[in-house]
């Protein structure tokens, strides 16, 4: 639908669904044909601001992401 309308979307995925190859496959699509992909934590099991683990909730999804977070294409 998107790309029957020419728009661009940005998602952001939680990380863990990353270990899912279909999840994983998708993500690669949506970043091929042009969507920017962002980092909505790891689990995204509660507010980040109140996690102690916060910032590793951010780096474990930023590392599933690896080369699918990036600048637009």
């Amino acid at each position: 639908a998107l790309a029957r309308r020419g728009l661009r979307a940005t998602f952001f995925l939680v990380g863990e669904r990353l270990r899912d190859p279909a999840a994983r496959r998708c993500a690669e699509r949506a970043r091929a044909e042009g969507h920017r992909v962002g980092n909505h934590t790891l689990t995204h099991s509660g507010p980040l601001g109140a996690r102690a683990d916060a910032v590793a909730e951010i780096a474990g999804c930023e590392a599933l992401l690896g080369d699918l977070a990036g600048e637009e294409r």
